[in-house]
C-alpha cells in the first residue's frame, strides 16, 4: 500500500512501484481521498471497534522478513554500484584494493566532517 498527501508523489510513487514489481503483481488499484474523507472514513473505524491496525495489518514475522530482504538487497546492491567520492569505483572494488580501502575515510576527514 502507498500513500501520499499529493497527486505528484502518487504518480512518481507508483512510477517507482511499477518498475520494481513488474510481472509480479496486477495492475495498481487507487483511491484518491480529500484530507476530509480520510478523517470520516478513519473515525467511522473506530467508532465501529476496528482499528487501521486491525485492518491492515501483515504477520509481524512476515514484514519482518520482507524488511530484512529488502534492505539485504538494498545493501547488496549499493557495494556494486560506482561512487564518484571513490573515482567512480565500486565499494567492493576498493576494498579489494588494498590501497583504496582508506580511500572514503580520508575524504570525510578532509571535509571536515
Amino acid at each position: 500500500m502507498l500513500t501520499t498527501n499529493s497527486m505528484e508523489r502518487a504518480r512518481y510513487g507508483q512510477g517507482v512501484l511499477d518498475a520494481l514489481l513488474h510481472g509480479l503483481v496486477g495492475p495498481a488499484m487507487s483511491k484518491l481521498q480529500t484530507p476530509e474523507q480520510l478523517m470520516a472514513e478513519n473515525e467511522a473505524r473506530l467508532q465501529g471497534g476496528k482499528s487501521r491496525e486491525s485492518i491492515d495489518s501483515v504477520d509481524p514475522e512476515i514484514a519482518a522478513e520482507i524488511i530484512q530482504n529488502t534492505l539485504d538487497q538494498h545493501y547488496r546492491q549499493s557495494l556494486d554500484e560506482p561512487i564518484p567520492a571513490l573515482d567512480n569505483k565500486t565499494p567492493r572494488q576498493c576494498a579489494r584494493n588494498k590501497k583504496e580501502r582508506g580511500k572514503g575515510h580520508r575524504m570525510v576527514e578532509a571535509s571536515g566532517k
